[in-house]
């Protein structure tokens, strides 16, 4: 597949094998006053090629590196960054670029949001999560006492999607970053999922053409959505499908959890709860996907104890549990469920 340049929003997404070098051209285009890499620690140890690459061509004043991007999203981390940036003489015409999976996205974005009111950014996502999902629609943010709860709107003037910088990545991570992409295959119009039913994971990965053209898919639809509704009025909200019972066990799990592991087990439960609510008849297909693409998809715990964390999702209405259900692929809606009935859902056995 030849690099593919994507509309945004007000940026873009420049999506193929190779277009990290499409770099220097950007930035050069942008003639920032000064250009600061915030780049995972682990990555810049890794002493990996292309960075090597693209930090001799671009040669930013400033390199930081985030030692553990899965804590860096605290304020702390924050103050560490504009500090560094207001002494490095970094101003409103100067440019972030971001280098990591998706802590590093959000930490960097948020970062440049808020900065000299604003400053521009350039996302480079590391990891298939990142890449299929939380690169594209520009939330950015920091935990404060609790996932991302202070943070803001602000898209990247491009991100570069590059499937050959994932050819580092332990085999867990690629696993974990298919559960946002099976995600997008159910509530898109059909052609992602065949694509993915028709397929495995092994496969997948042996096949750079499949695997270009399912992350692209996923890519694309979420891009459609974004379009439509940037600040998540309406059709956004379907892209919280498996999220509510994931962000639920996250919380309940005091995030010891990986994200993509708590979204493919809310996934099929959320499946589960589409079946008994309105009737998805795709439910044992969907279980089947998961185990293709070994994702996680069930958990041994009391389901019941997640009940006062799903109560607190964002997404409910009058303080009653809402979610996104299926009642076909693409075919969703929003539903509310009573506590009672809820309790009842999760006390059977959903996986069999």
């Amino acid at each position: 597949m030849s690099i593919k340049e994507l509309r945004h929003l007000t940026g873009k997404v420049i999506f193929g094998r190779g277009s990290i070098y499409t770099l220097k051209d950007l930035i050069e285009n942008i003639n920032p006053s000064k250009t600061g890499f915030i780049v995972d620690g682990e990555i810049y140890r890794m002493g990996l090629r292309w960075l090597k690459d693209i930090t001799r061509d671009v040669k930013p004043e400033l390199i930081y590196t985030v030692k553990d991007p899965r804590k860096a999203k605290n304020i702390e981390q924050a103050i560490d960054i504009w500090r560094e940036l207001y002494v490095n003489e970094f101003n409103r015409k100067s440019l972030l670029v971001a280098i990591g999976g998706g802590g590093i996205g959000d930490l960097t974005g948020f970062i440049s949001s808020t900065y000299m009111r604003g400053i521009d950014w350039i996302n480079i996502p590391t990891t298939l999560l990142a890449q299929a999902d939380s690169s594209i629609g520009g939330k950015t943010g920091i935990d404060f006492m609790g996932k991302n709860i202070i943070g803001s709107f602000h898209i990247p003037i491009a991100t570069l999607i590059d499937p050959d910088l994932l050819d580092t990545l332990p085999k867990k991570l690629l696993i974990e970053g298919f559960s946002e992409i099976i995600k997008h295959s159910l509530i898109s119009n059909g052609k992602l999922y065949r694509l993915l039913y028709r397929n495995s994971l092994e496969r997948t990965l042996e096949d750079k053409r499949i695997f270009d053209e399912i992350l692209f898919l996923s890519i694309n639809f979420k891009l459609s959505i974004i379009h439509k509704d940037f600040k998540e009025k309406g059709l956004r909200r379907c892209l919280n499908f498996g999220h509510t019972v994931g962000h639920a066990l996250e919380a309940y799990l005091d995030y010891n959890i990986p994200h993509g592991e708590a979204v493919s087990i809310g996934i099929a439960l959320e499946s589960y709860i589409s079946r008994i609510k309105v009737g998805f008849d795709k439910y044992y297909e969907v279980l089947d996907i998961l185990r293709r693409y070994k994702q996680r998809y069930g958990i041994d715990i009391d389901l019941t104890a997640l009940i006062p964390w799903i109560k607190m999702d964002k997404k409910n209405w009058a303080g009653k549990p809402t979610f996104i259900l299926l009642r076909d692929i693409g075919e969703w809606g929003v539903y509310q469920i009573e506590e009672n009935e809820l309790k009842e859902i999760l006390n059977e056995r959903y996986i069999q």
